[in-house]
Order: C-alpha cells, then structure tokens, then sequence
C-alpha cells in the first residue's frame, strides 16, 4: 500500500532556498554596507523565524515518516498473517478433500466365473449357490471409483449377476440390443451403504 508524503518536504525545501539567499544578502550587506546594521538585523530577524519554521516542519516531516513506517511494517506484518492462513486454508480444503475421497473410493469389478473365481472373489460349488467371497479382498484386483460420480456400468453380458448383495430399490438393469445389460444405480447413498464393493459376474 503506497502512501504519499504531503507538501512538507516543497516547503521545507522552500524555506532553506529562502535561507540561503537572505544568507546571500547579508553577505553582501556585510562587505557593500557594513554600516547597514538596521537592514542586516531585519535580515537575521527574519533568518530566525524562517530557521524555526524549517526545524518545526522538519520535525513534523520527521514524525510522519515515522508514522508511515510503523504502518507499513504494520501492513507487511499483516500481509504476512494473511499468507500464513491462506496456505493453512489450502492444506486443510486439500486434507479435506482427499477425506472426502476416500469416504466416498468404492470398487467394482466385473468377470466371468472362472476368472472371479480364480481371483479368490467366488465361493461355492457345482450344487450351491454362488457368493462373493470378502475374506481375501485385494483392492488392487478392483476398479476404483467415486460413489458421488459412478452411477452407470455397462457389462457384456446378456445375464449378469451382482454376486455383492445391494438393495433392489436402488438401482435398475437394462439389456441393450447388443447383447451388453446396463447397471444403473439410481441411489448411490442406498446402493453402496452394505459394501464399498460391487462383484458382477457376467
């Protein structure tokens, strides 16, 4: 923040230019007209009063110079505490976020019996029903997602199977004409709120 220093020094100037040259004249009184004291003590009368003007604004100059300092350290200082908040702002919007994301990482993946079950993500046999198997869950086997932002999968099977248990109010199957069937999750908050996974067999 710039600030202005008012006409103090012009007339400070001013009067020490006045200064010499009433200097000047009684100099030349002094070796032209020695015996002109009356004019050489109106001269010097007149020196004093512009001496004391000088020192009285060099004064008042001195204390606004100081005063601008102090304001200007006083600014810096605040300019610095704004710096400090705003990175702190920023780091805790990033811890923030990222904490959202992980409340919201979900996983999915889709595939045949064999390879799911090869994956260690299918439990029964021949004679029973099949089911997702969590108690070996590898993430990195998985598609990672946003549950705020996935809604819709497209799987290539005319028949799918969510093997992962999920309400039936909170999403729909379509089958499409080319044989592929689309997962729409039309809750999210309802569809994920049993399991952050999502096992489809094709």
């Amino acid at each position: 923040i710039g600030l202005g220093i008012p006409a103090e020094p012009l007339f400070r100037s001013s009067i020490k230019e006045m200064l010499d040259r009433k200097k000047m004249e009684i100099d030349n009184l002094t070796a032209d007209s020695i015996s002109d004291k009356g004019a050489i003590a109106d001269l010097k009368r007149v020196m004093e009063f512009l001496s004391l003007q000088l020192e009285e604004k060099s004064a008042n100059i001195a204390k606004f110079e100081e005063a601008v300092k102090k304001r200007e350290a006083k600014i810096a200082e605040l300019r610095g505490a704004v710096d400090v908040l705003t990175v702190e702002s920023d780091n805790l919007k990033a811890k923030n976020d990222e904490q959202e994301k992980r409340l919201n990482q979900v996983f999915y993946i889709v595939g045949t019996k064999n390879e799911l079950k090869n994956l260690g993500l299918l439990s029964g046999n021949a004679l029973s029903k099949k089911r997702a198997n969590y108690s070996n869950i590898n993430n990195s086997q998985f598609h990672e997602v946003d549950a705020r932002s996935f809604s819709t999968l497209v799987i290539d099977s005319k028949s799918p199977k969510l093997l992962t248990e999920k309400p039936a109010s909170s999403y729909t199957m379509t089958k499409n004409n080319d044989g592929t069937t689309t997962l729409k999750i039309t809750n999210s908050e309802e569809f994920w709120e049993t399991s952050p996974y999502l096992i489809v067999m094709q």
